[in-house]
């Protein structure tokens, strides 16, 4: 018989991944606040994809 065990907790490998992608968020935000010129292109990315949205949602 084989002594292994199945386990519900995460290994480290998926909790220091789900670290660093937060991490990563967490400088693109902060990035994204001290950068001016990058908010307004981030802002008038996320209007173009609303609009686009909403275009597809009245046909």
């Amino acid at each position: 018989m084989d002594n292994l065990q199945t386990s519900s907790i995460p290994s480290r490998s998926t909790v220091i991944s789900a670290q660093s992608q937060q991490e990563v968020a967490e400088k693109t935000v902060a990035h994204l606040l001290d950068d001016k010129a990058a908010m307004e292109d981030w802002t008038n990315n996320i209007e173009k994809i609303r609009q686009k949205e909403s275009v597809g949602a009245t046909k």
